[in-house]
């Protein structure tokens, strides 16, 4: 790429930072065959806090792959910023449904690095492939979802759903210790 082409792409990179919230496409197309890409939900101001809670765990014996991938979903709530907490209220359906396969994704991948000894061949590459492919997809539709709060047509701005997902995955890894401290557990007093 020759210099000024260089200049021109850093020019219209530049523009389309500053003057991204007045474009009305999320592409913006240069003559130089590059593209940029404007996140329309970036200029969404953030009004809630993600909060939530990993439901205690109680193993027992049974297959322990198959027990921790039975798991729900987390209690996950919006909570305003303002600190309403009386306007606290749990998060959508449809928004559960979408954060789901992550949580799934992110439930295997803890599985076979933080809870069990990896004697086996396992495809670590693949695990984590999966887990950022299902990272990727969440946070693509939960942008276009409705909070349902309220405001039913204002969107997830994009701090909020990085938040429900950061949620999600460090719920995961908090299960996993949960599960691998029962198992330890329950394999003492056995």
């Amino acid at each position: 790429m020759k210099f000024t082409q260089i200049k021109v792409c850093f020019l219209v990179l530049i523009f389309g930072l500053i003057f991204g919230g007045a474009c009305s496409t999320q592409e913006v197309k240069t003559s130089f065959n590059t593209a940029i890409v404007v996140d329309p939900n970036s200029q969404i101001p953030q009004k809630y806090k993600i909060k939530g809670s990993v439901s205690p765990i109680n193993y027992n014996g049974e297959d322990l792959k198959q027990f921790m991938l039975s798991q729900p979903l987390p209690e996950i709530w919006l909570a305003p910023i303002n600190n309403e907490a009386d306007r606290t209220k749990p998060v959508s359906e449809e928004s559960k449904k979408i954060l789901y396969p992550y949580w799934l994704a992110s439930l295997q991948y803890q599985y076979f690095t933080k809870v069990v000894d990896s004697s086996k061949e396992i495809d670590y590459e693949k695990l984590d492939v999966t887990r950022h492919q299902s990272y990727d997809d969440a946070r693509r539709k939960l942008l276009d979802t409705p909070t349902g709060f309220n405001e039913e047509s204002r969107k997830f701005s994009t701090e909020e759903v990085t938040q429900l997902l950061g949620f999600v995955r460090d719920s995961s890894y908090q299960l996993s210790k949960n599960v691998k401290e029962s198992k330890e557990q329950f394999e003492e007093f056995r």
